[in-house]
């Protein structure tokens, strides 16, 4: 048993080893105020606002009621696994398309002709705006300078001898931003980069900005590169779901190289330039949930500027001795070329549960100064279908383009479905 004497030495020894052990702390208090950020209710409200939807824009053209297989709708998610590399791939799989290439490396020429209509036989719209053929495709537009990146959806039109293509761009409909990243190459050196960024406000505002580029160098095989950078900006204002404006820029600049053969002759002439168009858009609808009246007015401009070969001369470049030659170059003089064109439309839309009515009015600066359309649908029951389209366009040199057509279609047992079309009239092939 320890003495009472002897256990208060020790104590008061243990007491005076760890008191002599303590190191003075002269670390200062932190003058910063304590985070009280609720990361939590961050997160919560950022699925809340992924959640809520705002108004955008409706769609140009798809509300019309058509017949079942007369119009094919392609969304999104279909695009990203449809294995295209360019929209001139997508249409290969409508029956009836041949696609014509200009080679099998990327960024060739690809132009779809429609039950042998040749490459006229497509029309394409983008956001419900004509996308006319300039420059030096004057007479058809190439598929492969749209940007399937910038494409949330795709609505296709059959008619005898005519595709219409409605392209239409990504809408964000939520009040978060929306922003995706896509960096591509592989073992032959082509290379893709895509990237996007969309903002929106529930109160209106709201900004979009996208760009897309595709290079494509010279192949063993194939002579001539080729690239292409495209961009989108849009600035809207959207403060509810019955009225609108907004202002859209996109730029297209195509730059591809002449295609030579082993011999050195020229298989396909280059392409160099820059196309830009500015579309501007004011819209009212009285719809609820995509029925009653709407109406659109739309402005655009379009602007392509390149080079164009003056004349060529044929120099030495290269010898050996003996006057012997080796390779030969050409030289060119070239020269600005610039074309442009303006083009307004008023566009008018009723649509019912049952049945559905368009007209547009588009007139333009030159090639086809005035066009008109009107279509119609109805469905009187779930198992028919039918629908009418009259179109009249005034072009210049006094040449004109008018045609009706007609659509039904009828729901069958066992659930197929039949439909026809039919198309009479005259049509300018290439107005340009």
């Amino acid at each position: 048993m320890i003495r009472p004497g002897i256990a208060a030495i020790l104590l008061a020894a243990g007491l005076a080893t760890g008191l002599g052990a303590q190191v003075p702390d002269t670390t200062r208090l932190d003058s910063l105020p304590p985070d009280t950020t609720d990361y939590t209710a961050l997160f919560l409200k950022g699925q809340q606002d992924g959640r809520k939807l705002i108004p955008v824009p409706p769609r140009i053209g798809s509300g019309a009621l058509l017949p079942w297989r007369t119009r094919l709708i392609i969304a999104r998610d279909s695009i990203q696994w449809h294995n295209s590399e360019t929209l001139g791939d997508i249409l290969t799989k409508i029956p009836g398309v041949y696609l014509l290439r200009g080679g099998w490396g990327g960024g060739r020429p690809e132009l779809p002709t429609y039950q042998a209509h040749g490459a006229t036989s497509t029309e394409y719209l983008i956001d419900g705006m004509p996308y006319l053929p300039i420059g030096q495709d004057s007479v058809m537009a190439d598929p492969t300078f749209f940007p399937l990146s910038l494409i949330d959806r795709i609505e296709i039109e059959k008619l005898p001898g005519l595709l219409r293509i409605f392209l239409f761009t990504h809408r964000n409909d939520r009040s978060v931003p929306y922003s995706h990243i896509g960096i591509a190459s592989g073992d032959l050196q082509i290379a893709r980069y895509q990237g996007e960024l969309q903002r929106r406000s529930a109160k209106g505002p709201g900004i979009a900005l996208a760009f897309d580029h595709h290079a494509v160098p010279s192949q063993p095989s194939t002579l001539g590169e080729y690239s292409n950078t495209q961009g989108l900006v849009r600035f809207e204002y959207v403060p509810s779901a019955r009225a609108g404006a907004e202002v859209q820029f996109f730029q297209s600049g195509p730059d591809r190289e002449p295609v030579l053969n082993a011999a050195g002759d020229t298989v396909m002439r280059g392409r160099h330039g820059t196309r830009h168009d500015w579309t501007g858009r004011l819209f009212w609808s009285g719809q609820r949930n995509g029925l009653g009246p709407r109406l659109d007015l739309v402005v655009n401009r379009t602007t392509w500027v390149d080079q164009i070969e003056k004349d060529s001369t044929i120099v030495l470049t290269d010898s050996i001795a003996g006057d012997t030659l080796v390779r030969t170059d050409t030289s060119y003089n070239v020269f600005g070329h610039r074309r442009a064109y303006t083009q307004a439309g008023l566009l008018a839309a009723y649509r019912l549960a049952a049945a559905s009515l368009e007209g547009s009015l588009f007139l333009r600066s030159t090639w086809t100064p005035v066009e008109l359309r009107v279509r119609g649908g109805i469905s009187p029951t779930r198992f028919f279908t039918a629908g009418a389209d009259v179109v009249h366009q005034r072009h210049d040199g006094e040449r004109t383009s008018q045609w009706i057509a007609a659509r039904a279609g009828v729901r069958l047992p066992f659930g197929f479905v039949a439909s026809a079309v039919w198309r009479k009239g005259t049509a300018v092939a290439a107005p340009s």
